[in-house]
This record gives C-alpha cells, sequence and structure tokens, in this order.
C-alpha cells in the first residue's frame, strides 16, 4: 500500500558475553542447592529446622544476584525460575521465624512428645502445645490500654 510507512526493523541487542551466561549458570545451580538445602533443613524437627533459616538467607541474597545477572544479561528463562526459587526461599522462613515466637511453646512439646510412650500422652501434648498457642496468640492479640 502506497500510505504504510515502512518498518525498520528493531536494533537486536548483543548476545550476552559467554563468561555471564556460564557465571549466571552457576549462580541458578548454587540458588537452588541452597533452597533444597533449606526445605530439607525444614523437615528436621525442633529446634533443628532453625539451620535451614540462614541457608535461606543466603539463597535469597545469591538468587538476588542471580536475578541482577539475569536481568543484564537479558536471559528470560532463568528469570522466571529464579523468581520461583526466590519465593520458595521467602517461604522457607515463615516457619523458623514463627518459632522465634513460639519458642516457649515449642521447647516444651518437643520435650513432651520425646517422653510421651504411649498414644493419649502424645494426644495430651498436642492439647497442651495447642493450648499454649492459644494463650500465645491471645497474649499477643490482647491490647493494653
Amino acid at each position: 500500500m502506497p500510505y504504510e510507512r515502512l518498518r525498520r526493523p528493531a536494533p537486536q541487542a548483543p548476545p550476552a558475553h559467554p563468561a555471564d551466561v556460564h557465571r549466571l549458570a552457576v549462580l541458578v545451580r548454587t540458588t537452588a542447592l541452597l533452597v533444597l538445602v533449606a526445605v530439607l533443613a525444614d523437615l528436621l524437627a525442633f529446634p533443628w529446622y532453625l539451620a535451614g533459616a540462614p541457608v535461606a538467607v543466603v539463597a535469597l541474597l545469591v538468587g538476588g544476584r542471580a536475578l541482577a545477572v539475569a536481568t543484564r544479561t537479558r536471559q528470560p528463562a532463568p528469570r522466571a525460575v529464579l523468581g520461583l526459587l526466590l519465593v520458595v526461599a521467602a517461604l522457607g522462613l515463615v516457619r523458623p521465624a514463627t518459632a522465634l515466637v513460639t519458642w516457649d511453646a515449642d521447647s516444651q512439646y518437643a520435650r513432651c512428645q520425646a517422653g510421651a510412650l504411649t498414644v493419649q500422652a502424645q494426644n495430651s501434648c498436642v492439647s497442651e502445645y495447642q493450648q499454649a498457642l492459644e494463650d500465645r496468640v491471645n497474649g499477643l492479640t490482647r491490647r493494653t490500654p
């Protein structure tokens, strides 16, 4: 058509430097490994799962650096994977963070479960734990005038 403008192709960005791509791959693998360790640590019993918190923080730092490198090198696939890994690492901080608030109830529950030899004793431990958590929540939400 005579009235159409000729479109110029958009300028192509130069390809990423191979050293940057390799560095990005190493950072993504390291982040994935750190997130895996944090998730596995989260499966441990009290208080051992608290070891996953520093690992999750390091995973967030390494993943953030990897996300910056992926953005700079214009690599779209690692950004999606890194976003997912960073969300999982952040979620890995939830249980240790709540353990800091409910430390006394968690430690009492762990001691009770270690000494409970029957199902009835285990159920009693669970009831005491639930009551301790309710008391803690009520203590935190109660307003003092």
